[in-house]
């Protein structure tokens, strides 16, 4: 399955690489940029197809393609979000860190960027020797929609009074 991945995770790269080409003025960029790190939420990803249309009709098809992406991401079926938390949790217990960084170009691709980034972490901990492999470790974080890890919130403290 993470062979798979990294196939995918190679030709998204090549894709990525060819649709870079087109130039675009850095507050266009700025603005996606914004976008991509702050909607979220209901009615975000009908923002991502109107964003796409805007930038396909300026001629950049390829920051129309992230934002299409992106509002797919958000759109994702339980079914789908199982799968790639599937995934996640195996890249996470994996030991290889080329997979690693595959599978974190894989969801890069898919616009997950704070996943891709925990995965990445994850691929230096392992080549530093600083990951230790449990058989049965649950995951610190939650995975949200848009891709990031929340941390639980410790459990308030009780009152040393009561």
């Amino acid at each position: 399955m993470i062979v798979e991945i990294a196939f995918l995770g190679l030709l998204a790269k090549a894709a990525h690489r060819a649709l870079a080409s087109a130039k675009i003025p850095p507050e266009r960029e700025a603005f996606l940029h914004e976008a991509l790190s702050s909607l979220d939420g209901p009615g975000a990803a009908e923002k991502f197809r109107k964003i796409a249309k805007q930038f396909a009709q300026w001629g950049y098809k390829y920051h129309a393609a992230i934002a299409l992406r992106r509002a797919d991401w958000l759109e994702r079926t339980p079914e789908k979000k199982a799968q790639h938390a599937a995934i996640i949790a195996k890249a996470m217990k994996s030991t290889k860190p080329a997979a690693i960084r595959d599978v974190a170009n894989l969801f890069e691709y898919l616009t997950a960027t704070g996943v891709a980034r925990d995965l990445r972490d994850h691929a230096e901990a392992v080549e530093n020797g600083t990951f230790k492999p449990e058989a049965d470790k649950k995951p610190n974080g939650v995975s949200t929609a848009n891709g990031h890890v929340e941390m639980p919130k410790p459990a308030a403290a009780k009152d040393a009074n009561a």
